[in-house]
């Protein structure tokens, strides 16, 4: 083989080993990490290596009469990271993991089992269609449980799955889907294994909202609070998170028109959004708490008076009155610090105080390190 062709092959291999996955083995790389919900409710253990994404899912409750919702968690763990080569699900050696919890859909009384949920499950179609086999009823811990595999391929990659339901709770089933490189089917059932050996369900958590509620949390669950399950919550506004108690509440303020004494409207801005929104009026990190406030009041143009300290839950916290509101000034320590400003149309703030205060004695902020040294650096 002539020298510069000897050379091209042998660059060209170094290229691909740097551009293909790292094929994972649960053989070599035994250590894990354990997962929590930011409500408490679910736990297991993953690969150390592997990436989660936890979140929630609104599920409307279809045993309950009111037609009523409920926030239960979801999560999802993958590996190797998304979009390393495009689609994580078209990556040679990919893993990809869901679980999330919902309300066993019946259409009778009779609650159905896992098993006759999967049998009844429409399967999946589309352009990469899979090939199911015959649902399999088994327990998992104490609990009844069923799962159905499949294969198939996504584009030209070869894949292995399966769907799981486990009967949780008396309330809830829990929803797996796993999928994989064909290549890697000992792997998956090991990683699975994992996940079910370790697996805790706890309904008795201090961060699972009580009926009526929902939880918000942002994606590490450092900073959350419970929130009445019929209000309406938006992150439309930048570095804000808004409640308002009625879609109507929520319209008004998109137009920019005043709120009605039976309309309320709540603006959080969250600890790691508090320097964002300063950026260019105030050096956060030199700021006196009540040099924050003022200046949240002056950026906001709004009517506050003199603030005072009260405490709020387990928080020392400077509260400033206004026309039919309150703006509250959370210091969490280490430089970090929330906003909560609650108002309301004229003459109707009384009706709503003691939701309001729920909400915000319900504000917790419990960073990580790393969250910390991300949320002190300027822009």
């Amino acid at each position: 083989m002539p020298a510069k062709r000897w050379w091209l092959v042998v660059y060209l291999l170094f290229v691909i080993s740097f551009t293909q996955p790292t094929p994972f083995s649960y053989a070599q790389a035994p250590e894990s990490k354990t997962f929590t919900s930011c409500d408490g409710r679910l736990s297991f253990d993953y690969p150390a290596e592997w990436f989660v994404q936890a979140t929630q899912t609104i599920v409307p409750d279809f045993a309950s009469v009111d037609g009523s919702s409920e926030s239960l968690p979801a999560v999802r763990w993958y590996y190797p990271e998304e979009d390393f080569l495009g689609e994580n699900w078209t990556t040679p050696g990919y893993f990809d993991f869901s679980a999330s919890m919902q309300f066993p859909f019946s259409m009778d009384d009779d609650r159905p089992t896992p098993f006759e949920q999967l049998s009844n499950i429409v399967t999946f179609g589309g352009g990469n269609p899979r090939t199911y086999g015959t649902p399999i009823e088994m327990t998992i811990q104490d609990w009844l449980a069923a799962r159905q595999d499949y294969v198939g391929t996504n584009d030209s990659l070869a894949i292995v799955g399966f769907q799981m339901i486990i009967a949780i709770s008396d309330e809830y089933d829990l929803i797996i889907h796993a999928e994989a490189d064909a290549n890697q089917m000992t792997a998956l059932e090991d990683v699975l294994q994992l996940f079910l050996d370790t697996l805790v369900y706890n309904d008795d958590d201090p961060n699972t909202p009580s009926e009526g509620w929902f939880l918000y949390f942002t994606d590490t669950c450092a900073f959350r609070f419970f929130y009445p399950q019929n209000w309406v919550l938006s992150e439309a506004a930048s570095n804000k998170i808004l409640l308002f108690n009625s879609q109507d509440a929520a319209d008004k303020r998109i137009r920019r028109r005043p709120l009605d004494s039976d309309e309320l409207e709540i603006t959080i801005v969250p600890p790691a959004e508090i320097a964002d929104y300063f950026y260019g009026t105030l050096e956060l990190t030199q700021a006196a708490p009540e040099e924050i406030l003022s200046a949240y009041v002056q950026l906001e143009e709004l009517p506050a008076e003199f603030p005072v300290q009260v405490t709020i839950g387990e928080w020392e916290v400077l509260r400033a009155e206004m026309p039919s509101g309150f703006i509250l000034l959370f210091e969490f320590g280490e430089g970090q610090y929330a906003i909560f400003a609650a108002r309301s149309g004229s003459g109707g703030f009384s009706e709503f105080e003691t939701a309001i205060m729920q909400v915000a004695e319900s504000l917790r902020y419990e960073p990580s390190q790393e969250t910390l040294e991300e949320s002190t650096q300027m822009p």
